[in-house]
């Protein structure tokens, strides 16, 4: 099985957010509708239906996760629910690449954060209420530790004034809509001084023309 291992990155988008909040739908049309890559973070816990191994997440057994965070690649991870791992890779900057979104929980944005600063822009996805985030959960599967993932959900609403950006998915459209807006907002300020010595060089060519 491969794995991606050195990520190169110009700017780096965080989504964060509870279970069943829509991240991976929001992500999948960010990736869609904008010029990123996505990253796929790793996890031990068994693939769902319909998931992707090297979209969603990168499937890995408990040795194979260890084994990553030995060598480094693995440079956070968390236990979740007191059941499967889940570890975010590690990354590397580099101005000519392109822009990459990756999914964090609170504490791997945190650590992203004062790393990589200031080359990336975090964006925290709420849910309209508790009642419609269990209701989601439950729908997408019967979990059997929906107590906990409500407890851990509260817990992570709580930190989301540590983000750039804090967008309420009540309609999915519409949430996606927000989040796509900061991505192409940010990528047009990244791009300005490259479009400044664009102006330069048409104004330049211009003069030289009139000589």
């Amino acid at each position: 099985m491969s794995h991606l291992k050195l990520n190169q990155f110009r700017h780096l988008f965080v989504v964060s957010g509870p279970s069943g909040v829509g991240k991976a739908s929001v992500m999948a049309e960010i990736v869609k509708n904008t010029d990123v890559n996505k990253v796929a973070t790793y996890t031990t816990r068994p693939k769902r239906q319909n998931e992707r191994d090297g979209w969603d997440y990168q499937f890995v057994s408990i040795s194979e996760f260890q084994q990553l965070e030995r060598e480094g690649e693995i440079v956070e991870y968390v236990q979740v629910y007191g059941d499967h791992f889940y570890g975010s890779p590690r990354l590397r900057q580099d101005s000519s690449s392109l822009d990459m979104l990756i999914e964090l929980d609170p504490e791997g944005h945190q650590k992203y954060a004062k790393a990589h600063a200031p080359n990336i822009t975090s964006i925290f996805l709420l849910p309209p209420s508790i009642d419609e985030l269990r209701r989601r959960i439950n729908s997408r599967q019967q979990e059997t530790n929906l107590d906990r993932r409500l407890s851990a959900a509260v817990e992570q609403i709580g930190r989301a004034f540590e983000y750039d950006y804090v967008v309420i998915n009540d309609d999915l459209v519409t949430a996606c809509q927000s989040v796509i807006s900061v991505v192409r907002a940010t990528q047009l300020r990244l791009s300005r001084n490259s479009n400044i010595t664009f102006a330069t060089n048409l104004r330049k060519i211009w003069e030289a023309s009139k000589i």
